[in-house]
């Protein structure tokens, strides 16, 4: 059953086993793993149907310093679904050397294994719609061409797969097997504002949830699950500071910090060698039609040698505004964004056109020149990206160029002044709003700066090629961009998982330290953010805490 909390709150709701306080992936994920051992659910979600500016504007906050992170409700979504209403789909597993304990990163290791979490990842495949559980290319796709023939050796491959679901909004996905279900009772436009703990502090009481109206009702189960992202998870916890003085689960003094992402950037270019053989790519499509993608990865061995943190690379089209490229494909995106851009914000759009105006002149002359050539280019994407059930991920460069465009996204390492605070103003409930402080470390950038060594040394004993960059010139790039943070949504972190209560604030089964029934889920759950999209994680993490909570169920 989904009841719209909008108009009204009900005054009655009968007691459930579990309450889960979320409605995207994580929440959604749990409730239907619980719906098949037969729990009774209760699944709070703030938003609606649809994201509106009122709810919108609960996801509002600051950063500090000023502008050193994208505006907090940029990369999230508070409606039913969550983030994956935005989600472009790309699923990966974390690797094996995620979840250990390395020498070399400070405040690594999980209390959990890879081969702890393989079941539910093959499950979190089902629910993400990204085919099997088969990140291998050589297994996957044996027929397909390799990412750049003779590359693989010394520690660096290029057989490592990214799947990609159609992308799956879970809210959609979903809606109808919850909302016909007997045990899942979904309210939307119900926000959870306080975590009452009871008096001794070792136990929740009730949850307080309040709508826009401003009503408010007190929500009691058996457990409680907090599965509200990477930041707001954090941000309940942290304001919930009645009985625990400086949050549920802060004991340890690591509540809201550890704050991680990815490193991003696109600061290099990948040359080729005359004669070298030529580059593929392209997706493919698995024998399920599923888009996949390899991607250039230094193997454990090889990051222990080389004190790397996990990065990966993979050719991409050229910066948006680039114009050396030639592509009437490429140069019409650019054109279209801005035109967007410009519309979005009607009253920037003088300015935006006047900044832009030699970037348009230069698009438009490649866009006339190059355009006949590019129809059949534009109609493949056109088709991949808006027409059947699966969409092309996104538009890449063509294979047999002699130059490409080269994105990493690497690792963070755990740091405990990277963190998530509360600040002084409030949204609408009361609640105060989120400021984020993102610090990286020296270890983050200079590891950028080795593997874009390491993958250039690489290249030239191979005789494949270099890569073409200004050491200083890359590293004042990789600074830059970690002044000034984009998440990509991947907010991880918050409220670390370790069984050591000094170390975490939930513990290997995601039970907040000292608190009998009170559970997070989430990337925030996460002690180190590897190279990988988070979704595909998150998922597996809530569909092993719903077996855990089904299986430790007391009779009522």
């Amino acid at each position: 059953m989904i009841i719209d909390a909008k108009r009204r709150l009900p005054t009655a709701l009968p007691d459930a086993d579990v309450c889960i306080v979320g409605g995207g992936p994580a929440g959604i994920s749990l409730a239907l793993q619980l719906e098949r051992s037969g729990v009774s659910v209760l699944l709070l979600e703030s938003g609606g149907e649809r994201e509106s500016d009122r709810s919108r504007d609960l996801n509002r906050g600051a950063s500090d310093p000023l502008d050193s992170h994208e505006p907090l409700e940029e990369n999230r979504r508070r409606q039913w679904g969550g983030t994956s209403a935005a989600w472009g789909g790309r699923c990966i597993p974390f690797d094996g050397i995620d979840f250990r304990e390395r020498d070399w990163v400070d405040s690594s290791g999980w209390p959990l294994t890879r081969a702890d979490l393989e079941p539910y990842y093959s499950q979190a495949m089902v629910l993400c719609e990204a085919g099997s559980m088969s990140f291998d290319a050589r297994e996957s796709l044996p027929e397909a061409p390799e990412l750049l023939p003779g590359l693989d050796g010394d520690g660096v491959v290029s057989y490592v797969l990214e799947r990609w679901s159609p992308p799956t909004h879970f809210g959609k996905r979903y809606r109808k097997r919850l909302a016909a279900s007997s045990s899942v009772q979904v309210l939307t436009n119900a926000t959870c504002t306080h975590v009452q703990l009871r008096p001794d502090g070792t136990s929740v009481d009730h949850l307080v949830v309040r709508n826009h109206p401003g009503q408010s009702i007190q929500v009691r189960a058996d457990r409680f699950v907090i599965a509200a992202g990477g930041l707001e998870t954090a941000r309940i916890l942290l304001a919930s500071n009645d009985v625990a003085r400086s949050g549920i689960g802060d004991h340890s003094g690591c509540l809201g910090r550890y704050y991680q992402t990815h490193l991003f950037g696109c600061l290099t270019t990948l040359e080729l060698d005359p004669g070298a053989p030529r580059a593929h790519v392209a997706f493919d499509r698995d024998t399920n039609g599923v888009y996949c993608r390899r991607r250039i990865w230094f193997t454990p061995e090889r990051q222990a040698a080389d004190q790397l943190l996990n990065t990966v690379f993979f050719p991409v089209r050229p910066p948006l505004g680039a114009t050396g490229h030639r592509s009437a494909l490429f140069s019409g995106v650019y054109l279209a964004k801005t035109l967007i851009a410009a519309l979005r914000r009607p009253h920037h759009a003088v300015r935006v056109l006047r900044e832009e105006k030699s970037a348009i002149a230069s698009h438009g002359k490649v866009l006339i020149r190059h355009f006949p050539s590019a129809i059949p280019e534009m109609y493949r994407a056109f088709v991949g990206r808006y027409v059947g059930a699966r969409r092309l991920p996104a538009v890449l460069p063509a294979d047999g160029l002699d130059t490409y465009h080269l994105q990493f996204q690497a690792e963070q390492v755990p740091n405990a002044e990277a963190r998530v605070t509360l600040g002084t103003d409030c949204d609408e409930f009361g609640m105060r709003r989120l400021v984020v402080s993102p610090r990286a470390t020296a270890q983050d950038i200079e590891s950028v700066v080795r593997c874009h060594r390491v993958l250039d040394e690489r290249l030239r004993a191979a005789g494949l090629g270099r890569l073409r960059y200004d050491e200083a010139e890359l590293r004042r790039g990789v600074v830059t961009s970690t002044e000034h943070v984009n998440s990509g949504a991947h907010h991880l972190g918050t409220t670390r998982m370790s069984d050591d209560p000094t170390r975490g604030v939930v513990d290997g089964d995601c039970r907040v330290h000292g608190v009998t029934n009170l559970y997070a889920v989430g990337g925030s759950v996460m002690p180190t953010s590897g190279h990988a999209n988070p979704t595909l994680t998150i998922v597996a993490l809530a569909l092993r805490l719903g077996e855990h909570l089904a299986s430790t169920r007391t009779a009522r």
